[in-house]
């Protein structure tokens, strides 16, 4: 839905002189914010996505020369889920679907990757490797509630989901689930992000409206620079006319001068004009 521009002006301006504590703005605006948002989004996964991958293979290479077999249920169940999310983020901008929906596909890759962390903190139990793979967790909630500039509630959705379904999952294999300490390493990690969450998706909204208000006031300059111009020009072009038609003239005269004045300063290729008696 386009605005026109003093309508834009005045929704903007009303915006951040109310102040907004929900996160959601008037209809107008909001639509033209999650284009951008959007497009914003895709851009940073596209700028991470070489740093990202590099690491991760880094990462499952080290531990596999390194550890061997001990460290193998470490990267069979999580470090090879999330590479496979990993490649679904490539494939998506490889096919440029990554900007038609990029929240929805930025939040099945981490929640496939989460549920696979989740799942796998529960399976090595009191292994050493389990502490890395809460860290691991740990880092991809930030992740989530940071760079993909997800909306909150769908990221914290993205962030309870694999969660809820790494306890279903534990409990049908029989895993053992120390609930107390699964909430306090990550129902309280996800409390957190959902407070970093609130504050970067409002920091962000705010921007975007100053950027916006600041978008409109160049607009408006240019419109009176266009218009100051326009001006001077019709002031500069009656004086030239003026002087062209000044004195004593027969209607004949004056006919011709108006004519070839308009000729040459519109470049049309005849002009003609009728006299009626």
């Amino acid at each position: 839905m386009s605005l026109r521009l003093d309508d834009e002006k005045d929704l903007v301006a009303g915006t951040i002189a109310g102040g907004f504590r929900l996160l959601k703005f008037p209809d107008a605006l909001e639509a033209a914010y999650r284009t951008d948002n959007a497009r914003r989004g895709a851009e940073v996964i596209r700028r991470i996505m070489p740093w990202v991958t590099p690491l991760w293979v880094a990462a499952a290479g080290a531990l596999l020369l390194s550890f061997g077999d001990t460290a193998t249920p470490w990267v069979t169940n999580s470090l090879l889920p999330v590479g496979v999310a990993i490649g679904w983020l490539w494939a998506m901008i490889a096919s440029r679907q990554l900007e038609k929906a990029v929240h929805l596909h930025v939040g099945l890759a981490l929640l496939v990757a989460q549920f696979a962390n989740l799942r796998t903190v529960f399976l090595l139990g009191e292994h050493p490797f389990s502490l890395f793979v809460i860290l691991q967790a740990i880092y991809l909630l930030l992740i989530l509630f940071t760079l993909p500039r997800m909306r909150l509630l769908p990221a914290a959705a993205c962030a309870v989901l694999p969660a809820v379904l790494a306890l279903v999952s534990a409990v049908i294999e029989g895993y053992t689930v120390d609930w107390l300490s699964f909430a306090q390493f990550y129902g309280n990690t996800v409390m957190l992000g959902i407070v970093i969450g609130y504050v970067l998706e409002h920091r962000d909204r705010l921007a975007w409206l100053q950027t916006r208000q600041l978008d409109i006031g160049m607009r408006d300059l240019e419109a009176l620079r266009l218009q100051s111009e326009a001006e001077s020009r019709l002031q500069r072009l009656t004086g030239e006319y003026l002087e062209q038609v000044a004195g004593n003239l027969t209607a004949t005269e004056i006919a011709g001068r108006s004519l070839r004045f308009l000729v040459e300063r519109t470049a049309v290729q005849v002009g003609t004009i009728y006299l009626v008696e």
